[in-house]
């Protein structure tokens, strides 16, 4: 059992640091952060090093903003009155801190991961955690990955009855490591598809490394949720027999006592399952994929002790992400999915399934290049020509010079709506914006790197 949560003070950080207690003051730090622009004032300041910045030249400005504590890396001169610790990597440091930090609380800690759909998850859960809990910890943009995590989990305070905590992985090793900083009680991966490939190789790696985090959580006793319609998740309803696993999804499933299943009514979400036979949600974003997430925060939520009713008033407070899956009309008649926070196949799939549920005159795909899709990356934008040719849009704009090998799969496919290709984004949204009429809907998604925000922001003026 976790000891009682303590002050955040120079001895804990020297302690979990393995630096000598007797040699730092009983001096507690307001939080730890890396922003100088921030407010620092009895905060302990992380020096980072990245590849295009280095924390290391702010260090005047922490102190000069009142920062109580600098960690900073060895070989480096600092003068004042705070407190020094200095390490080989801050980086590292940060983690061991926040490490020892997340065991001294003893809540529920909820852990999501997945290539797609844990943003939306997480906030999802989150929203209906807070109907029921006073005060729960949720990961805030996408600070899920080294540093990220360190961040959210030195976050915590003793008035958190609750955490949900997001876990992106972009190489080998790095859930593995995640997860024995995150130690989770509860543990969620929403689907296994093409990420990061540039690092992680393929699919199968992506599924095995996604995994880990399921795995970790199994071998310390706690929960998994296993969405059962994921080919890539489905076999650990095997591997985890005999573990506390909770299996949820849209019908296919051989049945049993931990299973919550759904189906889709005018725009409901109706459970089946877990006790919650017949219980309606309703749905805050549009598609099917969004469906999912918000029964994956169902399951997780029920098995924390929410009812229905719960679930109902957190959904109410949800506010969905202006980058994601976010549906938005504009004057004149046209609606737009605006999902532009990243890109990958399955994501952009889900897309196009999404857009096919609108009620629409003219559908039109405005798409930009998928990134970090590693060597096969033209493979896979070329992949998209089938499910583009199913959608039936009426026009294709695309942006990014791996979206010119889709361009070419759709003549190749006999594509007769309208087809263009730009390399200037300015040039796309005007071009779009002209094209436009009432009653059309039209898709803008690609990934972050492409900044397809800036199509949007054109067509709102």
């Amino acid at each position: 059992m976790p000891v009682p949560a303590a002050a955040l003070t120079a001895q804990f950080a020297a302690q979990a640091l393995g630096l000598d207690q007797a040699d730092y003051p009983p001096l507690e730090f307001t939080g730890i952060t890396s922003d100088t622009r921030a407010d620092v004032a009895g905060s302990l300041f992380v020096a980072i090093r990245g590849e295009r910045f280095d924390g290391h030249q702010f260090i005047e400005a922490a102190v000069a903003g009142g920062a109580a504590g600098l960690l900073v890396e060895h070989g480096v001169t600092v003068s004042g009155s705070a407190v020094v610790f200095k390490v080989d990597d801050t980086l590292a440091a940060w983690r061991s801190i926040a490490g020892a930090w997340r065991q001294r609380f003893d809540l529920p800690v909820v852990a999501i991961g997945g290539s797609v759909g844990k943003t939306t998850t997480k906030n999802l859960l989150a929203a209906m955690l807070r109907a029921r809990y006073r005060r729960v910890l949720a990961t805030e943009g996408s600070r899920n990955g080294y540093l990220g995590l360190a961040m959210t989990l030195t976050a915590l305070r003793p008035a958190h009855e609750a955490a949900v905590i997001e876990i992106g992985i972009d190489a080998p090793g790095a859930m593995a490591a995640h997860a024995e900083l995150v130690r989770p009680d509860m543990a969620l991966v929403t689907a296994i598809g093409v990420e990061h490939l540039d690092a992680l190789g393929d699919v199968e790696t992506v599924a095995a490394e996604e995994c880990r985090l399921l795995d970790w959580t199994v071998a310390h006793g706690g929960t998994v949720f296993i969405h059962h319609n994921d080919d890539w998740l489905r076999p650990r309803l095997t591997q985890y027999a005999n573990a506390d696993c909770v299996r949820y999804g849209f019908g296919d499933d051989p049945g049993g006592a931990h299973v919550l299943r759904a189906r889709i009514d005018d725009r409901q979400l109706i459970l089946d399952g877990l006790g919650l036979e017949d219980a309606a949600l309703p749905l805050p974003l549009p598609g099917r994929h969004n469906a999912l997430n918000v029964l994956a925060a169902a399951a997780v939520a029920r098995r924390l002790g929410l009812g229905a009713d719960d679930m109902r008033a957190g959904l109410e407070t949800f506010e969905p992400d202006a980058v994601r899956s976010r549906r938005v009309e504009l004057a004149g008649g046209v609606t737009v999915l605006a999902d532009y926070y990243n890109a990958s196949p399955l994501s952009m799939r889900a897309a196009f399934a999404t857009l096919a549920e609108f009620d629409a005159r003219r559908r039109w795909l405005c798409l930009g290049d998928m990134l970090e899709l590693g060597a096969d990356e033209l493979t896979w934008h070329r992949g998209l020509a089938e499910p583009v040719m199913a959608l039936g849009v009426h026009g294709v704009l695309l942006y990014g010079r791996r979206m010119t090998v889709l361009a070419d799969a759709l003549r190749e496919a006999g594509f007769t709506g309208e087809l263009w290709s730009f390399e200037d984004k300015p040039a796309l949204a005007a071009f779009l914006k002209a094209r436009l009429a009432p009653g059309d809907a039209v898709l803008i998604k690609g990934s972050r790197g492409m900044a397809m925000e800036d199509v949007m922001a054109r067509l709102a003026e």
